[in-house]
């Protein structure tokens, strides 16, 4: 981060080669070993075995990501993510029957703390996504803004 040593000052979200390049800033002393985010190739392919919920979490997440963001090599850990979705949801339900019952409370914040995890990955929050670093356009374009494409997570955790 950028500041003071030992100071929360913040800071900006790095750019890209090819930003620095168009602003006229690209020094190639500081910026020729840069590892940019590339563009992710691919589609993940929706596995087998996947509940109701878990099968539309996952089919909003790959309908509402911005192009680029999701690739092949995602298909594990967004599995993962819809499956422990999946896990929260009945983890939830126990909860509900006896919210007095310690394991099923505790049970239901481990699970939805290991699926928001994963989901950070993903972007689920205005702070992930603004350090998410895609290639090319960040996604939102006319009718789709970043608002919309993520209402559905929420939507999701609310639904009973």
């Amino acid at each position: 981060m950028a500041g003071q040593k030992g100071q929360r000052s913040g800071g900006h979200n790095a750019k890209t080669t090819a930003q620095h390049i168009e602003d006229g800033t690209y020094q190639a002393i500081r910026h020729s070993s840069r590892a940019d985010a590339e563009v992710a190739i691919g589609n993940p392919q929706k596995p087998a075995g996947l509940d109701e919920i878990e099968s539309s979490l996952w089919d909003d997440l790959t309908d509402f990501l911005p192009d680029g963001c999701l690739g092949g090599a995602d298909t594990v850990a967004l599995r993962e993510m819809c499956q422990w979705y999946g896990v929260y949801r009945k983890s939830m339900q126990s909860f509900s029957d006896d919210p007095l019952d310690k394991d099923a409370r505790m049970a239901t914040c481990a699970t939805w703390d290991r699926f928001w995890r994963i989901a950070q990955d993903f972007g689920a929050t205005p702070v992930a996504r603004a350090r998410l670093q895609i290639g090319g356009d960040s996604g939102a374009s006319e009718g789709n803004e970043p608002v919309d494409r993520y209402a559905s997570i929420m939507q999701h955790r609310d639904a009973s």
